[in-house]
Parts: C-alpha cells; sequence; structure tokens
C-alpha cells in the first residue's frame, strides 16, 4: 500500500466490494466476509466516501444518464425531502 492509500496502490477493489456488498445486503458492518478487507479499514472509507459527497455524486451522475436514456431532460435538479406542503388544519371535534 501507498502513501496515498489503497486506491493508489490498486487494493481499493477489495475496499469497494465490501461496501457495495454491505449497502446491497443490508447486513452489518461485522458480517463482511473475510476474505475482504479488513472491516475497520472498510468503514473508515465507507464514511470518509459518504462525508465528501462520492456516493451522492455518483447517485447524480446515474440518475442523469438514466434521464437521457429514456429521453427526459438531463435535470440535476432534486426534490426536496424536507419541504413540505401546507395543509389546511384539520377540525377534529
Amino acid at each position: 500500500m501507498s502513501d496515498r492509500g489503497p486506491f493508489a496502490a490498486g487494493g481499493g477493489d477489495d475496499i469497494i466490494n465490501a461496501i457495495l456488498y454491505v449497502l446491497h445486503s443490508g447486513c452489518s458492518w461485522r458480517m463482511i466476509p473475510g476474505s475482504s478487507a479488513a472491516r475497520s479499514m472498510v468503514y473508515l472509507w465507507f464514511v470518509q466516501l459518504r462525508d465528501e459527497g462520492v456516493f451522492e455524486t455518483i447517485n447524480d451522475h446515474l440518475l442523469i444518464r438514466d434521464r437521457e436514456r429514456v429521453g427526459r431532460e438531463a435535470s440535476r435538479r432534486r426534490r426536496c425531502s424536507t419541504a413540505r406542503v401546507p395543509r389546511p388544519p384539520s377540525h377534529r371535534l
């Protein structure tokens, strides 16, 4: 492994595969198969990639490609999940 991390040395495949395994299967981090990279290293990389917005960026790019594939506008605008439509108060007796 080089000073720049496992990805620079070509050892990132095990880490990415382990992260995808956890995300796909929904298992806990300690259930990562033994043949994968060390659990603590996998989790540290997951946290770093998450905090840097890498997963969100990948999702945005995949969304744009899919929208272009089906002939829609490749808009990066996203619906805000925290925005709420005001509703009239319900009058219950």
